[in-house]
C-alpha cells in the first residue's frame, strides 16, 4: 500500500472527499480535535445527551423515592435505621418487603455509581474548550437535567395520584420507581447505536486507528492515521491500571481532590437534608394534603432549582464555576438560618417565609454548588 502523505490526492489515498482531512498522529493530535469547536458535532450532541439520559434516571429516581419514602416506611414498618437502608427500578417496585427492596435499591446504586463519573467524563470530553457550549458549560448541563427529572418525578406522581382508586393508594410508590425502568431501556437502545469509547482514552492507550475511527463517528472528523504512523508503535501516554488513582493525592492533584472531596460532601449533606426530604419538610410545614405537598414541591423545584440550573448553565462561561458555588452557598446560609429561626411555622405567614426559604436554597443549589461541584472534578 502507498505512504499516505499530506499531499497524497483523495483519490489514491482511498479517502472520501466528506471534508479536510484531519492527520492523526499522537495522542495529542487527538486532544487538538476533540477540543476545537470549529468541526462539525452532530453525534457529539447526541453523545452529550445520552450522557445527561444516565443523570437523568438518577434524579428521577431520587424524586421518586423522596416521594414515596412515607408510603414505603409505612407499608414495611421500618425503623429510621432501615429507612436509610432503602435510602434495579422493576425489582423496588415488585419488593416483597423491606429487605429485597434495600438488595434492589443496592444493586441500582452500583449502576448509578458506575455511570455518574462515566457521564460526567463524557460530558467534559464532548464539548469544546472555549466559548458558549464550553466544558464547563456542558457539565453544568446535569444540573438542569437533574431538577427537570425530579419535576417530572412529581408530575408522574400527581397523575397517579389523580388516577388510582383509594383502594389502591399503596402502589403509587411501586408504580413511580417501576416507571423508571421505562427511560432506562430507552437509554440503552440508544447507547448501543450512538455511544462509542473515548477517542482520547483510546489514544493514551497507543489505539491512535481506533481514536480516528471514534472521532470521524462521533464527532463528524475526518479523522485519518498516515501510512507512517500506522507502522510505528503508538507511544502509550497514560496506560490505564489501579495504581494511577495515586495521581489524584500527588502534586497539584492533591488540590484538586481534596477540593473537589470537599464540596462534594458539602453539597451531598446539604442537598439531602432539604431537596431530597422536601416533599417531608413541606408536609410538616402545614396540615394538607398529599396533593398540596406535591404541587409545592413541583413548583420549587421547576420555578427555582431548575431556572437556577439554566442560569449556571448561561453564566459559567462568563463568571467561572467559583464565584456561582460561592454566590449559591452564601443563599444557602441565609436559608438555613432563616429556616432554623422560624422552625415549624406558626401561622401562615411564617408557612409562606419558610418556603420562600426553601425556594432561595433551591435556587441557591441550582446556579451554585449543584451544577459546579462536578464541575470541579470533572476538568480537574
Amino acid at each position: 500500500m502507498a505512504e499516505i502523505t499530506e499531499s497524497t490526492p483523495l483519490s489514491t489515498a482511498g479517502i472520501p472527499p466528506d471534508g479536510d482531512i484531519q492527520w492523526v498522529r499522537s495522542a495529542s493530535d487527538v486532544s487538538r480535535l476533540v477540543n476545537d469547536g470549529s468541526q462539525g458535532r452532530t453525534n457529539a450532541r447526541i453523545v452529550v445527551g445520552i450522557a445527561l439520559g444516565g443523570i437523568f434516571l438518577d434524579a428521577y429516581d431520587l424524586g421518586a423515592l423522596a416521594l414515596g419514602i412515607k408510603d414505603i416506611t409505612r407499608e414495611f414498618s421500618l425503623t429510621p435505621a432501615g429507612t436509610g437502608m432503602v435510602a434495579a427500578a422493576i425489582a423496588c417496585a415488585l419488593a416483597p418487603n423491606e429487605y429485597v427492596l434495600a438488595g434492589a435499591r443496592f444493586v441500582m446504586g452500583l449502576g448509578v455509581g458506575i455511570d455518574l463519573p462515566v457521564a460526567m467524563a463524557f460530558l467534559s470530553e464532548f464539548a469544546r474548550l472555549k466559548g458558549p457550549g464550553n466544558k464547563a458549560s456542558s457539565v453544568a448541563m446535569w444540573c438542569p437535567t437533574w431538577y427537570a427529572a425530579i419535576s417530572i418525578s412529581y408530575l408522574l406522581v400527581l397523575f397517579f395520584y389523580a388516577v388510582l382508586p383509594e383502594s389502591h393508594s399503596d402502589w403509587l410508590w411501586r408504580l413511580i420507581l417501576g416507571f423508571g425502568a421505562v427511560p432506562a431501556l430507552v437509554i440503552i437502545a440508544i447507547r448501543s447505536r450512538y455511544m462509542s469509547e473515548s477517542p482520547v482514552w483510546a489514544a493514551n492507550q497507543g489505539n491512535l486507528k481506533e481514536a480516528a475511527s471514534i472521532l470521524r463517528q462521533s464527532y463528524n472528523i475526518n479523522a485519518h492515521v498516515p501510512q507512517d504512523a500506522l507502522g510505528q508503535p503508538a507511544p502509550v501516554v497514560n496506560k490505564a491500571k489501579w495504581s494511577n488513582y495515586l495521581n489524584l493525592f500527588r502534586g497539584i492533584y492533591l488540590r484538586r481532590t481534596t477540593l473537589a472531596t470537599l464540596l462534594s460532601v458539602v453539597s451531598s449533606f446539604a442537598y439531602n437534608a432539604v431537596a431530597f426530604g422536601l416533599p417531608v419538610i413541606i408536609s410538616s410545614f402545614f396540615v394538607q394534603s398529599m396533593l398540596t405537598t406535591i404541587l409545592i414541591s413541583l413548583a420549587l423545584n421547576l420555578l427555582f432549582a431548575f431556572v437556577g440550573g439554566l442560569l449556571a448553565v448561561r453564566y459559567v462561561p462568563r463568571f467561572g464555576a467559583w464565584r456561582m458555588s460561592l454566590a449559591g452557598y452564601a443563599c444557602q446560609l441565609v436559608a438555613l438560618l432563616g429556616l432554623a429561626l422560624i422552625g415549624r411555622p406558626d401561622g401562615a405567614s411564617e408557612g409562606v417565609l419558610a418556603v420562600a426559604m426553601l425556594a432561595l436554597f433551591l435556587f441557591g443549589q441550582g446556579f451554585g454548588p449543584g451544577a459546579h461541584t462536578m464541575t470541579f472534578a470533572s476538568l480537574s
